[in-house]
């Protein structure tokens, strides 16, 4: 039996991509890689840290995508979740890894 294959995207404040990058280079055991671009953040419930964010009118973001087993992508959310959780407690409620803006698709290159 094969193992399902999935497309984990993360989408974090720009700010914090060298964290989440450290981060997910550590998980060699399942991350085996990851392809990174920068996004813009729009619609009502972004919110605009900076000043340039809101002269710009978007919020400045990376966006992160790894193809992994299902399995692995599951695990990979929990531990964001228990990451994201510790993080907040240390610099207040600044939502800096939205977990909600994550998507999964089934890779079909099987």
């Amino acid at each position: 039996m094969s193992a399902e294959y999935v497309c984990l995207t993360l989408i974090a404040a720009r700010s914090f991509r060298a964290e989440l990058f450290d981060y997910l280079s550590e998980q060699r055991d399942v991350v085996s890689g990851f392809t990174a671009s920068d996004a813009a953040g729009h619609g009502p419930d972004v919110r605009l840290q900076t000043s340039a964010e809101q002269v710009k009118g978007h919020a400045d973001e990376v966006l992160v995508r790894t193809i992994l087993k299902a399995q692995d992508a599951a695990q990979l959310i929990e531990q964001l979740a228990d990451v994201r959780f510790c993080m907040r407690q240390k610099v207040g409620q600044i939502d800096f890894l939205r977990l909600s803006a994550f998507d999964m698709a089934e890779n079909n290159l099987q």
